[in-house]
C-alpha cells in the first residue's frame, strides 16, 4: 500500500544514554536483572526497554472517520500531575507493589482513565528515571528494578479492565519486534489499550519477524502487522521478513506499519523496507490503524 503522506516527523522524546556508573558494573554480577546476560546486553536491554519501547510507535495510516474515536483521546484537566508522578517515581524506587497499586487506584477515583495512567504516568516516570540514571542521579540496577515493577503493573492494574465496546471480530493485530529485539514495557502498553479499543491482539514481546510470526500469519487472519526496531541495523533486517510475511499471510491485502527508535532517526526507511506506513505514538497508532483496516477491507473487497 503506498504511503498516503499522513505519515509525519516523529518527535521523539527519549534521551540516549551512554554513561553508566562504575559501581553498576561492580554489582551486576551479583543481581542481573534480565538473567544470564553479559553486562553490555543488560545495559543494551535496559536501554531499549525504557528509551525505544515506551511508547512503541507501531502504526500509521490516514484516519478514519467511520467509527467513534479511540477512547485514550486524552481530556487535558484529568491527567496525572507532575507531584503525582514524583510521587509515583518514589514509591517505584521503594519497590512497593502494595502502594504503587494503590496510589494508581487513588488516581483512577479521581477520574483519570486508564489509557492516561498507562501514557502519562507511566511513560514520563519511566522517561524521567532514564534521565535520572544518564546524570548519574539512580543506579542501573535501580533503574532496571523501577522499570521492571512498571511491567509488572500493567499486568495488575489492567486485570480484568473491560473493553469499551465488543470486540470486533475484524479488528485484529499481531505485535513483533525485528529479530534481536528485547520488547516488554512497550508491547504490554500498546497490546493492553488495543485490546481496551476492541482490537483481538496477538503477538507482543515474545514474538519476532520471522519464521515464528509468519506461522502466526498462515493460521489466522489478521488485517495488520506492526513491526519494531530500535536500530537502523534492525529495521533494516525487515526487508526480507516483511516480503516473506506479505506471501504467507492468509490475508493477501495485510497492511504493515512500523515504528521505534530507528524510524524516529530516519522515516525513509520505512518506504525502503516496504512497509505501508509508520506512526507517531500511540494513541495515534490506534486512529490510523482504523484507516489501515479500512483501506485493508476495501482492497479484499473491490
Amino acid at each position: 500500500m503506498a504511503n498516503d503522506g499522513s505519515d509525519v516527523r516523529k518527535v521523539d522524546h527519549r534521551t540516549h544514554w551512554s554513561d553508566q556508573r562504575a559501581d553498576d558494573r561492580a554489582c551486576h554480577d551479583k543481581a542481573a536483572p534480565y538473567g544470564a546476560v553479559e553486562f553490555g546486553q543488560a545495559r543494551q536491554l535496559l536501554a531499549e526497554v525504557v528509551k525505544a519501547e515506551i511508547v512503541p510507535q507501531l502504526i500509521g495510516a490516514k484516519k478514519d472517520h467511520s467509527r467513534q474515536e479511540p477512547c485514550v483521546q486524552t481530556n487535558a484537566v484529568c491527567n496525572p500531575s507532575p507531584d503525582d508522578k514524583a510521587e509515583f517515581k518514589s514509591l517505584l524506587l521503594a519497590g512497593d507493589t502494595f502502594n504503587c497499586i494503590g496510589f494508581v487506584e487513588k488516581l483512577r477515583t479521581r477520574g483519570i482513565a486508564l489509557p492516561e495512567i498507562y501514557l502519562d504516568l507511566f511513560t514520563p516516570v519511566a522517561n524521567d528515571l532514564g534521565n535520572q540514571w544518564k546524570a548519574d542521579e539512580l543506579s542501573f540496577i535501580e533503574v532496571t528494578k523501577a522499570v521492571g515493577k512498571l511491567q509488572s503493573l500493567v499486568h495488575e492494574i489492567g486485570c480484568g479492565e473491560q473493553t469499551r465496546r465488543p470486540l470486533d471480530a475484524g479488528h485484529r493485530i499481531v505485535f513483533a519486534s525485528a529479530p534481536g529485539e528485547q520488547h516488554v514495557l512497550g508491547i504490554l502498553i500498546i497490546s493492553r489499550l488495543f485490546e481496551m479499543e476492541g482490537w483481538h491482539v496477538a503477538g507482543g514481546a515474545s514474538l519476532q519477524a520471522g519464521g515464528e510470526l509468519n506461522g502466526v500469519l498462515k493460521s489466522e487472519w489478521f488485517g495488520v502487522v506492526g513491526l519494531s526496531a530500535s536500530t537502523e541495523q534492525r529495521a533494516m533486517k525487515l526487508k526480507q521478513a516483511i516480503a516473506d510475511l506479505r506471501k504467507a499471510s492468509l490475508n493477501r491485502s495485510i497492511s504493515v506499519v512500523v515504528g521505534g527508535t530507528a524510524f524516529a532517526h530516519n522515516p525513509e526507511i520505512c518506504s525502503e523496507i516496504g512497509a505501508d506506513a509508520l506512526a507517531t505514538d500511540v494513541r495515534d497508532a490506534i486512529v490510523k490503524s482504523e484507516a489501515l483496516l479500512a483501506n485493508c477491507v476495501s482492497r479484499s473487497n473491490p
